[in-house]
């Protein structure tokens, strides 16, 4: 079984799960609820794993931290002065859930001065910038639409 990244399609059998993704289901399986075990299946995992990246960018600052980090590494000093509000132990805080995360790695270039560096994670960074690309065109395609007053 594939997603289907387009439309649905008339030569394909294909349904559209709860959560809105359309699946192309075999022309083997003909049972209607083998169909929506797989269907229902799949939203499942789906659902999962969308609420748990949800659930861990919903972290205070998380958001902005990544954003800083797509270029280049961070420090803790340069973060304050970006995000004024911000206090240290909140990014602190963030910082330390993205590491254990497995998002973030923490580099100590101390010398005779504590320096401490922020990065992405070898593995995360293509990953993480992509979907940060995605979310910021996601956001200018909301802003440009007209807002329709509810009645």
């Amino acid at each position: 079984m594939q997603i289907a990244a387009a439309t649905l399609s008339e030569e394909h059998n294909s349904r559209r799960c709860r959560s809105g993704i359309i699946l192309d289901i075999p022309e083997t399986m003909t049972a209607y609820s083998e169909v929506n075990a797989l269907i229902d299946q799949e939203c499942i995992v789906c659902i999962r794993n969308v609420s748990r990246v949800t659930e861990m960018l919903q972290g205070k600052w998380t958001l902005q931290i990544l954003c800083a980090m797509r270029t280049e590494p961070v420090r803790l000093s340069q973060l304050t002065r970006l995000f004024p509000a911000a206090s240290k132990k909140a990014l602190r805080a963030s910082l330390r859930s993205l590491e254990m995360a497995g998002i973030v790695v923490r580099r100590d270039m101390s010398g005779l001065v504590l320096h401490v560096e922020y990065d992405f994670a070898d593995d995360m960074r293509t990953t993480i910038c992509s979907l940060l690309d995605h979310l910021a065109r996601w956001g200018e395609i909301l802003e440009g639409k007209e807002k329709v007053p509810i009645p």
